[in-house]
């Protein structure tokens, strides 16, 4: 606990937008998930229950699966974890990953300066 009271205002700084992206693409998940008029990229649409699939019409034989049904109705959400974790972690770790670079190198190179210049 001593640790964290350690940390500078920008490391919390850095915290708290963390924790905020992750509430804001929880939220888009929930707002995807009651809206399910259409596909969304957290949650899809998959074919729902067996009656609203349509059936084939009668002395029909079965036809291409990759032909598009018009009648079959897309009605059960279905939430894509994937999306949502890539979403919540790729983009916290490329920022922590890409801000510290940034501020190693440029006190790496302020270095260089006030070493060159005591001389």
């Amino acid at each position: 606990m001593n640790r964290l009271m350690k940390l500078t205002g920008w490391y919390r700084i850095g915290i708290v937008l963390s924790v905020l992206w992750c509430f804001f693409i929880i939220g888009i998940t929930i707002y995807q998930y009651n809206n399910p008029n259409e596909n969304g990229y957290f949650v899809i649409l998959k074919l729902g229950s067996p009656e609203s699939i349509p059936p084939p019409p009668h002395g029909s034989i079965p036809v291409n699966p990759y032909v598009k049904l018009d009648d079959v109705v897309f009605d059960e959400p279905c939430i894509n974890y994937r999306n949502i974790f890539s979403s919540m972690i790729v983009p916290v770790v490329v920022g922590w990953v890409l801000i510290l670079t940034i501020i190693w190198t440029t006190k790496w190179i302020i270095r260089g300066f006030k070493s060159h210049s005591s001389k």
